[in-house]
């Protein structure tokens, strides 16, 4: 005789319900302390970058404002030997 059945591969969960309130805050606390952990990395990578940016911004300022400063130094010493 032939056998007869069913075959599940998978079961997709689509609602689940704690009935625990001490379990589902613990939960909801644990969540929350992963989500502001990441959140508060994310910032601080964020605020990293924009002061490495901010710094690269001066340094460039800097090399110009030397560049600058030689060029005018060595225009007024060609006046003066003139």
């Amino acid at each position: 005789m032939g056998e007869w059945g069913i075959w599940i591969e998978s079961a997709e969960i689509t609602d689940v319900t704690i009935l625990s309130s001490s379990l589902f805050k613990q939960l909801q606390c644990d969540f929350r302390d992963k989500m502001y952990e990441e959140a508060t990395k994310s910032k601080l990578e964020v605020d990293q970058e924009i002061k490495m940016k901010q710094l690269e911004i001066r340094r460039k300022e800097t090399v110009r404002n030397q560049d600058d400063a030689e060029k005018r130094q060595k225009e007024g010493s060609k006046i003066r030997i003139q």
